[in-house]
């Protein structure tokens, strides 16, 4: 078999994206008369392709952060509760209780993050739209508020501009990115003019 010939097979196979197959042509080619350059190329090629394309793994492990976004340690414990989302006329009014449940004083940021589900293309899991961070006595509780605007509901797109879409999301809340309470929203513009 001529080496050349393999170099040919797989620059069409390239053009095609058939991966497996050229990463089998590869690794035999590497092996008969191709130049280091050649290589260096198709190598290239091979993993431009290889990060457009979705791996499958399979894992039995969890897969979750040893210290989420936001964990800390501290001297007292804190609980959330009433998680309420209300519309207006330009997103939502997010408020939630916090209460001090320890027997101590102490510091707590609450992280207020929320999920496009609906938007037209893909958006993150959880976007951090928020933070406040509250003293608390022992027992003690405070309401704690968030006001989301186009501002913070909206994204830019491919082209660089930036959208607000009506819509459903997740509004999350709580003291890191993996302990939150949780509600879900619509959003929904109404059109005023005659």
């Amino acid at each position: 078999i001529n080496p050349i010939d393999d170099l040919e097979t797989i620059k069409t196979e390239i053009l095609l994206a058939d991966i497996d197959s050229i990463e089998k042509k590869l690794e035999k080619s590497k092996k008969k008369l191709l130049s280091t350059k050649e290589i260096e190329i198709l190598e290239k090629k091979l993993n431009s392709l290889n990060s457009g394309k979705e791996e499958e793994k399979h894992t039995d492990e969890e897969n979750s952060a040893l210290y989420p976004f936001g964990h800390g340690e501290s001297y007292t414990t804190f609980a959330y509760n009433n998680l309420k989302v209300s519309n207006t006329s330009s997103g939502f009014i997010v408020t939630i209780q916090l209460t001090n449940t320890g027997n101590m004083a102490g510091e707590e940021i609450t992280q207020l993050y929320i999920r496009d589900i609906s938007a037209s293309i893909t958006r993150p899991i959880k976007e951090l739209k928020g933070f406040e961070k509250n003293m608390l006595k022992p027992d003690e509780s405070k309401i704690i508020t968030f006001i989301l605007t186009d501002k913070e509901l909206g994204f830019f797109d491919n082209e660089g501009n930036y959208h607000v879409e009506d819509g459903m999301f997740d509004i999350m809340v709580g003291g890191s990115s993996e302990k939150v309470l949780k509600a879900i929203a619509e959003r929904i513009t109404v059109d005023m003019t005659p």
